[in-house]
């Protein structure tokens, strides 16, 4: 995600009502506002739809200084009044407990006017969940496991105290069910990925210990930045 400064960070946040949302509670309805941009200061939350036969799919995971329902603002921003039509419904659903910022697509508006940073960076969140999801899309129909996994622990993970750490959270059920693989699967290319040290475990807590082959097994030659035209 890119950086915004602390100062910026905190002038957004403390524009919308601070809310504490339970792990396994979908925030992105009538009850909490549809015309609501979402600022997660922390936890993790996931981009959900359920099948008819209840099957979950999970399109993208959100985590700390993300920002959620930057696609329905610009649409409402750049339809008006026009209503947005789409065939199946999408939800957020706090996979850990979380705490979010609730802001009005009004108050978003007057804070983007006023603040070139915040601007880039709503416009940044967005294109960066757009190619996320598209590269998921993408993947699931292209790559084979090790890759999409490898690809999966890069974009989960979070440089801190000079360690690249993928929260608790993420167990093998859990990465299997985004991948839509075995969780037999996960577990038996994560033990690989131990036996050749690209990842060791810090309690139930997963350290990449080399991400420049992660890296390099996640992105084949032929698929890189200079690619996108969209």
């Amino acid at each position: 995600m890119s950086s915004l400064s602390k100062e910026c960070f905190k002038q957004l946040y403390s524009s919308g009502t601070i809310m504490e949302i339970p792990k396994g509670h979908c925030f992105t309805t009538e009850s909490y506002g549809t015309n609501s941009v979402y600022c997660l200061l922390d936890g993790i939350c996931a981009l959900i739809r359920y099948t008819k036969c209840g099957k979950e799919i999970i399109y993208y995971y959100f985590q700390e200084g993300d920002i959620i329902g930057c696609v329905r603002f610009h649409a409402v921003e750049s339809k008006q009044d026009q209503p947005i039509h789409h065939t199946v419904n999408y939800h957020v659903y706090a996979k850990t407990d979380c705490t979010i910022s609730r802001l009005s697509f009004n108050k978003v508006a007057e804070l983007m006017d006023s603040n070139i940073e915040i601007a880039r960076y709503f416009n940044f969140s967005l294109s960066n969940h757009y190619l996320s999801i598209l590269n998921h899309l993408h993947s699931s129909k292209e790559c084979d496991t090790t890759e999409r996994l490898a690809h999966l622990l890069i974009e989960l993970a979070i440089y801190k105290n000079g360690a690249y750490i993928v929260d608790k959270h993420f167990t093998y059920v859990e990465m299997a069910k985004y991948l839509g693989v075995h969780y037999v699967t996960v577990s038996r290319i994560m033990a690989n990925f131990k036996q050749f040290g690209f990842i060791t475990k810090s309690g139930h807590n997963t350290i990449i210990e080399d991400i420049k082959t992660l890296t390099t097994m996640a992105s084949p030659a032929n698929q890189g930045s200079e690619n996108i035209i969209l």
